[in-house]
């Protein structure tokens, strides 16, 4: 039987090689994007969401919860999509 721990490994490998070939559809180069500071948070935020649906407890999710508010992401977001 897999584990909920595996299956949220599994979940985060194959949502990671998808974002990388989605973008890499458009000329991203996925090795060099990888390798990016940024693209290495945005998977330890995907790795909170995922193990948030597999009620596997995560450290950075519970320190991001108090900032939420703080990072204000849902005006900001408002502010720049057109």
């Amino acid at each position: 039987m897999i584990s909920e721990h595996q299956k949220a490994i599994t979940a985060l490998v194959d949502a990671t090689e998808a974002v990388l070939t989605a973008l890499e559809k458009h000329k991203i180069d996925p090795d060099q994007l990888a390798e990016k500071a940024e693209f290495k948070i945005f998977v330890h935020l995907l790795k909170m969401v995922i193990d948030a649906q597999f009620n596997i407890p995560n450290e950075l999710s519970e320190k991001l919860s108090n900032f939420y508010d703080e990072f204000d992401l849902d005006k900001a977001v408002k502010n720049t999509v057109h």
